[in-house]
């Protein structure tokens, strides 16, 4: 059976059929990035349409749903991966009835679909992972799902005088937020994330932020502790080097460089 993670998915209800979303079963099942569609290629699976999106924006809530394409799954099929019947919606596993020369795609995941030039025009919904492509990579997965609780000891303590002087005095210093982004190859493990540190930090350095990625992440330290906190040192060094913003003058241009597929 699938090892799961996070509460089930919620069930929603459009034409007396119920579906869940796909992005929330893959979650519960740790499969992320439309890896669930790899994973279960004969997992019947349509998009969304505008009606139903609304629908379900109003249910989760506006701040909820960001995509601009939501892939729904049946609830009877999703079930069944749940509860370990998960062979049949394998390409050529037991009890799916497929061959080698027969299509991976079911004829009712294709429908059809009508526009304004055409009354009958077939589209496939079948759709990967990759369906686009990101100029800034997504973040590594963690691996909370697992059911490891970290427990880390905390830089400050209310009760010890000195560490909340220390404390005190970091907050007051003036905010400088750099821009960091890990996009690194080592050992055939491939990290990628991208979030912001306080240049003016005092407390949580370089090497604590990375042992904390380590931690969270599951990579091994030996490996990937001292790449990433040189990384942070390298992209600190060069931050300096960009000319701050002049608050006093209302108007100014900065070039920008887009780098969109």
């Amino acid at each position: 059976m699938a090892s799961h993670y996070g509460p089930r998915p919620k069930v929603f209800e459009f034409d007396g059929e119920k579906y869940f979303i796909g992005s929330d079963v893959g979650g519960y099942l740790k499969c992320h990035r439309g890896s669930l569609y790899k994973r279960y290629p004969l997992l019947w699976k349509r998009l969304a349409t505008t009606e139903e999106r609304k629908l379900i924006s109003e249910i989760l809530g506006s701040n909820s749903v960001n995509s601009s394409t939501i892939m729904l799954v049946k609830v009877s099929e999703a079930e069944d991966i749940f509860n370990g019947n998960e062979d049949k919606y394998r390409s050529g596993g037991h009890g799916s009835g497929m061959t080698a020369a027969q299509p991976l795609v079911r004829q009712d995941n294709i429908i059809t679909t009508k526009t304004k030039h055409a009354s009958n025009v077939w589209s496939n919904t079948q759709m990967s992972g990759t369906h686009h492509l990101e100029s800034i990579p997504c973040s590594t997965p963690a691996s909370g799902g697992r059911g490891k609780i970290r427990h880390r000891e905390h830089i400050y303590s209310f009760d010890n005088p000195a560490k909340l002087e220390a404390l005190e005095k970091n907050a007051n210093l003036a905010e400088d937020l750099v821009p960091i982004r890990l996009d690194m190859d080592i050992d055939g493990i491939r990290l990628r994330d991208t979030f912001c540190y306080n240049r003016n930090e005092t407390l949580i350095t370089p090497e604590m932020v990375a042992e904390i990625i380590c931690e969270d992440l599951e990579l091994p330290q030996a490996s990937f502790l001292n790449a990433i906190a040189t990384s942070i040192h390298q992209q600190i060094e060069i931050h300096k080097d960009v000319i701050p913003i002049d608050e006093g003058v209302p108007d100014q241009r900065a070039v920008m460089k887009l780098n969109i597929h």
